[in-house]
């Protein structure tokens, strides 16, 4: 049973914050610095105007009760332009944290996707690393885009101002009430710091374990929904909805665990706001009662003073309550940083590079593979092939047959450097770039993309339009040829977006007609296909291989059926317990 593996706000959110924070700006690029410093600014001007915009109920206690209608009417003016500019900083001040959002939200994910598809960095996350990582898709979308809001929208312009504001406002508070006032304040923050810093931990804990079983809900209705022809051909509807509300079960207890500790937390931060109003006037007796500092003012503009001194302890208080009211957000986000930081940690730690199992033959060696006494297991430890010798001379094509979990597919893992040989040699004529595999489950990307670019995958679309009029030409002549051309009709032109639903509109055949001309446009010198004509008809799989030996392409292939025999010189057979034969057809 895998432990569980929960965040807290702690330590260890602080050291993945330090080291995953230069992944937020990116290099040799000053738009993220830039926007930052706006974002300052602006909220700097808006305190400004709302500290003057406190002023005015003092103002307008004193030319109420000074009768002057005069100053009454210059202040309500002045003020209601003041409000107009006020919510413009303010709109604007929450436009610049989205812009925030956006960039941060961008580098972060580029930072993961150059890290996840650096080379195989991603699989060997996901099929040999040990250390279990969850759901990498939903800590690169989901993960990164709340971690980044939450950051950029309520931490951030928080964190930013806060310092010019306390700074400010401490000092006013200092002038009237002195040291008493300030550490009245002060302790009253102190206090409700430590008992935030209690309440979030669990919470940083809980964000990581929803989030968790919200990857493994959606992966499970993703999956559903990718296989549902087959599930109503196994009439396995009962079965998939008992499991998808299980799943939705177990998330639901996770988010009720998670609201039992956000409860105490808003109860506190609830109270904390409220009472820190009370306080701000609790403040006010000690220049009125303690220092008597206004036993000599005009009793007219006494309440102008206490209106003013009323808004600047209020604010100063305001806060610090606005720090501990992204404590809350602050938890959530430490669990999801931390989710982050470690898949990029991770990946950034691997071994990126596929494993060179490849030694170049000798030059009077003419074999394309010699395998030496090889071994081959798993990234677990278990032996698939035990001291295996073969010789594949040029020109000669091998057929692989053997039951399954026998390890035929292992031997393309290898070929291919995904996993590394346990022990013995391989020798070859070829590189990796030199070999052009299939694997036995087709993969089509999805995407606003064209015929061309599905069948050209994984290179990019050429700019030259001299080399794409020549590819389209070799490809409408392959599509010809393996009955594909009703294909291009489903679009309107082979280089124009397809339909959303296209790939879903294919059929298994279709889909190995298609990656195989994917990989004869590339002109490779062998080709391994793994069970890639078992979809299609033998008058199709005779066309595939006669393209081959036209272009003089070796081929190595793995499948049962008996027709394959015609198209090879030799078979491996594996075996059960490690055994096999190797015979000529």
């Amino acid at each position: 049973m895998n432990e569980k593996k929960d965040f807290y706000f702690d330590l260890k959110f602080f050291k993945a914050l330090i080291k995953l924070s230069p992944s937020f700006f990116e290099k040799n690029n000053w738009y993220s610095e830039c926007i930052i410093i706006f974002t300052l600014i602006i909220s700097l001007i808006s305190e400004w105007i709302g500290y003057m915009i406190g002023m005015i109920p003092g103002q307008m206690y004193s030319a109420l009760l000074n009768d002057n209608s005069t100053i009454f009417w210059k202040i309500m003016i002045t003020g209601s332009l003041m409000y107009l500019v006020k919510c413009f900083l303010v709109a604007l001040v929450d436009f610049s944290s989205q812009c925030v959002y956006l960039v941060f939200r961008k580098n972060i994910t580029n930072a993961l996707h150059n890290a996840c598809f650096n080379n195989i960095s991603l699989y060997k996350l996901i099929y040999i690393s040990n250390n279990n990582i969850d759901n990498p898709d939903i800590r690169i979308t989901q993960d990164v885009d709340k971690m980044c809001k939450d950051l950029a929208t309520t931490i951030l312009p928080t964190i930013l101002i806060c310092p010019f504001v306390i700074g400010y406002y401490t000092y006013k508070t200092y002038i009237s009430t002195g040291g008493y006032g300030c550490g009245m304040i002060y302790g009253y923050f102190i206090f409700g710091t430590l008992i935030n810093k209690l309440l979030i931990s669990p919470i940083a804990k809980w964000t990581n374990r929803v989030e968790k079983c919200e990857g493994n809900f959606r992966y499970k209705e993703v999956t559903i929904k990718d296989n549902i022809e087959e599930i109503s051909l196994y009439k396995g509807e009962n079965f998939e909805k008992f499991e998808a509300n299980k799943c939705l079960d177990k998330l639901l207890i996770t988010h009720f665990f998670l609201y039992l500790w956000r409860f105490p937390n808003i109860f506190w931060r609830n109270f904390f706001n409220y009472y820190g109003a009370l306080l701000s006037y609790g403040v006010q007796y000690i220049p009125i009662f303690v220092f008597y500092t206004y036993k000599d003012i005009d009793p007219k503009k006494l309440p102008e003073i206490i209106s003013n001194n009323a808004f600047i302890y209020i604010y100063l208080v305001n806060s610090f309550t606005r720090l501990t009211d992204i404590a809350l957000t602050s938890g959530e986000v430490a669990g999801l940083l931390q989710r982050v930081y470690e898949l990029l940690n991770l990946c950034n730690n691997l071994n990126e590079k596929r494993y060179d199992n490849i030694n170049t033959n000798d030059e009077n060696n003419l074999s394309s593979f010699t395998f030496d006494n090889v071994n081959i297991s798993t990234p677990k430890g278990s032996v698939i092939i035990s001291e295996i010798t073969l010789s594949l001379n040029q020109k000669k094509n091998l057929l692989i047959r053997g039951s399954s979990g026998s390890g035929k597919t292992s031997i393309i893992r290898v070929l291919s450097g995904l996993w590394k040989i346990t022990s013995g040699q391989i020798m070859s004529n070829f590189t990796i770039n030199d070999i052009e595999i299939i694997p036995q489950k087709p993969y089509l990307p999805v995407g606003n993309l064209s015929l061309y670019q599905l069948i050209i995958y994984p290179l990019l679309n050429d700019d030259e339009s001299i080399e794409v009029g020549k590819k389209i030409d070799i490809i409408f002549g392959l599509l010809d040829r393996l009955q594909l051309t009703q294909l291009v009709e489903k679009g309107s032109n082979i280089i124009d977006e397809l339909p959303n639903d296209f790939i879903n509109t294919l059929t298994p055949g279709e889909i190995q007609r298609l990656i195989f001309i994917r990989s004869i446009i590339k002109n490779p010198k062998i080709m391994i296909l793994d069970e890639s004509t078992n979809s299609v008809d033998l008058e199709i799989e005779c066309i595939m291989y006669d393209i081959m030996k036209e272009q003089n392409i070796q081929y190595i292939s793995i499948g049962h059926r008996k027709s394959l025999e015609r198209y090879h010189d030799q078979c491996l057979t594996l075996k059960r317990y490690d055994s096999y034969t190797v015979e000529f057809l």
